[in-house]
């Protein structure tokens, strides 16, 4: 008997890795990957012209070097482009193969650009020194994506997803990329307006940030949908207070961007992960799969509901009381 149920069970696991690596495969088929890292620039002494900025294209399930031209020029430049960025305490492989996996969540059966951003985060101090660290290294790193976001056309749409502390990288990369559009002409500033989707997820970022004048305070002037998953029971944002003081997470307490003609979306995923933060959970309660895939941003999208994108406010108004 037990001979016989070891003989199914390892016929069971070889199904499920056969239809994983089947979906792997169409994944990477249907899509064009590239992977940008910059594990090795400084965030003190930022490098000139982003030359320490690398790239790699997925071919043939390997990552292949490839050029910034390359990126910019190459045919799939045109085409709807995702990006995915991690958290706080991720080494390059854990980066890598989460955002592979990303992909294969927000596939909706459309031909895109799927671009993991892997950059420097701590992981050999002590649980509050690395979140620390990456607080304060993720200012910098939004300058490096935000030259990025600048080398793509106008007319492509973007979507970036972000994780945790992800969230400041996109929050300065979009502040960068919209002050630089509107120092370089007002009549471009115009049309780059409402360009980007954004997904946050357990968003490590005080919505104070984005008030005008403050540290993101243009970031949202290139924003046009803004979904944002959040959990008043998360016990790490919780805690955020003691990163920076006074503050209260996005991904803890919700979001209110109010003066902006933002289209946001919140949902609440407190009953799904209870108190946990970490990707590894959001990834087992498919959160991408479940809300983030209807934020991706296509050429033709057909609008949203009115009741999923106003403004929750009152849901953020009782997330704030929580802790």
């Amino acid at each position: 008997m037990s001979a016989s149920v070891d003989r199914k069970l390892q016929a069971s696991l070889l199904a499920i890795f056969v239809a994983l690596t089947t979906s792997f495969a169409s994944a990477d088929d249907d899509c064009s990957v590239w992977l940008i890292k910059t594990r090795y620039a400084s965030s003190e002494n930022l490098c000139a012209g982003g030359s320490c900025v690398k790239f790699f294209r997925r071919e043939e399930k390997r990552w292949q070097t490839a050029s910034r031209n390359a990126f910019v020029t190459a045919p799939d430049a045109n085409q709807p482009t995702i990006f995915f960025i991690h958290g706080s305490g991720w080494e390059a492989a854990t980066a890598e193969s989460a955002g592979l996996r990303a992909m294969r969540a927000l596939t909706g059966g459309f031909s895109y650009r799927f671009v993991i951003w892997s950059w420097p985060t701590e992981t050999d101090r002590g649980a509050l020194e690395n979140l620390r660290s990456d607080f304060y290294r993720s200012h910098p790193e939004g300058v490096y994506f935000g030259s990025v976001l600048q080398d793509i056309a106008p007319e492509v749409p973007v979507t970036l997803v972000a994780h945790s502390m992800g969230a400041r990288v996109v929050a300065s990369g979009l502040h960068t990329y919209a002050t630089a559009v509107a120092e370089a002409d007002t009549a471009a500033a115009a049309d780059g307006y409402k360009r980007h989707n954004v997904v946050f997820l357990a968003a490590a970022l005080d919505d104070g940030d984005f008030a005008r004048g403050c540290l993101y305070g243009n970031a949202l002037d290139v924003v046009d949908e803004l979904h944002n998953i959040y959990n008043p029971c998360d016990a790490a944002l919780k805690r955020y207070r003691f990163l920076e003081k006074g503050g209260r997470a996005v991904g803890y307490m919700g979001l209110w961007v109010g003066r902006n003609r933002v289209a946001l979306r919140q949902v609440n995923v407190s009953g799904l992960l209870g108190k946990r933060h970490r990707w590894r959970y959001y990834e087992a309660a498919n959160v991408l799969a479940r809300y983030g895939r209807s934020a991706v941003k296509l050429y033709e999208t057909p609008e949203a509901d009115a009741a999923e994108v106003e403004p929750v406010l009152a849901a953020t108004t009782e997330s704030s009381t929580d802790g």
